[in-house]
């Protein structure tokens, strides 16, 4: 795991980052969170794979939330229509 979050701040390619950053949402391992939310709001390649893994580390642990603010929680609802916006009710 710790391997896996290193590549997302070392790979040259975002095709090798989206790859990873799948791996770290099968994964779903709350540790993953700070990594993906340096991502989220990255290259139009990466951002919706980052906002998956992101949104399924986020369920295995919702009551932890480290690294995210508003630009990455707007990437995620722009990314995933399972986030709602604040005015939105969850159904």
């Amino acid at each position: 795991m710790p391997a896996l979050i290193r590549v997302l701040g070392d790979a040259g390619s975002e095709e090798l980052v989206a790859a990873t950053a799948a791996a770290l949402g099968a994964i779903a391992d709350p540790a993953a969170i700070p990594a993906l939310a340096r991502i989220v709001t990255g290259g139009a390649a990466v951002r919706p794979v980052a906002a998956e893994a992101l949104q399924r580390c986020l369920e295995a642990a919702p009551e932890q939330r480290p690294g995210l603010d508003e630009a990455v929680l707007a990437a995620l609802r722009f990314s995933s229509p399972v986030i709602p916006d604040d005015d939105q009710e969850i159904n």
